[in-house]
């Protein structure tokens, strides 16, 4: 799961950087050890970057489109999630430069085990999100097709069913040449 804080936001990214750090805590103390009721329990580690990100829709293939996020953040991840251990949030050494003067913490290889947030900002809510009815059909063409056939069925009594799957990750590794975005943008949609 990937949750970016930031778009339009006036914040600053140091800001933005203590609240998903709180939001890493939270998560952990609400969902630290999840009973799968298949024998064995899920557990969570947390790693958290910080900087500019590049989000893309890309595909058409057969009317199908994806959303890919890509950008410096998403690269710091690589460490960051593998040097958190069960129940810890992690930092980019990039994101502790931000917030080690309002957090607590220990470095933990290149990046920095966060401890607790000595200044903490208070909750903002999400702003609402409201879409029309029109909006559907473009909606549409991010849903995996099996998920549609089976809403389009009226099949939706188990769509939240646990289901044993398997999942390809795939990390394109590729220099962003922010001068040219139109043209990376383009390569991308066309590789994928």
């Amino acid at each position: 799961l990937i949750c970016m804080f930031g778009g339009e936001s006036d914040e600053t990214l140091a800001d933005l950087t203590v609240r998903a750090v709180s939001c890493g805590f939270e998560i952990q103390t609400e969902l630290a050890r999840y009973d799968s009721n298949e024998g064995f329990q899920l557990t969570l580690h947390i790693g958290i970057g910080s900087g500019n990100l590049f989000s893309l829709y890309v595909g058409g293939e057969d009317g199908s489109w994806e959303y890919l996020v890509s950008g410096d953040p998403l690269a710091q991840l690589r460490t960051a999630v593998d040097n958190s251990h069960t129940g810890e949030v992690v930092v980019s050494a990039e994101s502790w430069e931000l917030i080690k003067g309002r957090c607590d913490g220990e470095a933990r290889g290149d990046d920095f085990y966060v401890k607790a947030i000595r200044e903490v900002l208070p909750p903002q809510p999400a702003p609402d999100l409201v879409i029309s009815v029109e909006a559907e059909p473009a909606l549409r063409c991010f849903i995996p097709q099996a998920v549609l056939s089976r809403l389009d069925s009226g099949q939706i009594g188990w769509m939240d069913e646990l289901r044993v799957a398997t999942v390809l990750f795939v990390k394109l590794n590729s220099d962003i040449d922010s001068t040219d975005m139109d043209g990376f943008c383009t390569k991308i949609d066309h590789v994928l």
